[in-house]
């Protein structure tokens, strides 16, 4: 993608994923999605898969959604 890279965040290659015992992988979402850079990267493991120089590697992953509640009237109190 056309974004700049932050300095402090290393940029992997899909082809280090070879190098791996395994890896796991963690992003929020934004309405329930992952990142487009996200999907680029997963898009580049074609090769990678279709070799399945994969194969083998435990992995994972994680995501996390926020959500904001406000709430008009209080909540109301049962007995």
């Amino acid at each position: 993608m056309s974004t700049p890279p932050k300095s402090e965040s290393p940029i992997r290659t899909p082809n280090e994923l070879i190098e791996a015992d395994g890896f796991v992988f963690g992003f929020p979402t934004r309405y329930g999605m992952m990142a487009a850079q996200f999907k680029v990267f997963l898009d580049a493991t074609g090769g990678l898969r279709r070799t399945q120089s994969l194969a083998g590697k435990p992995a994972g992953s994680s995501t996390a959604l926020a959500l904001k509640v406000v709430a008009k009237k209080p909540l109301r109190k049962f007995p």
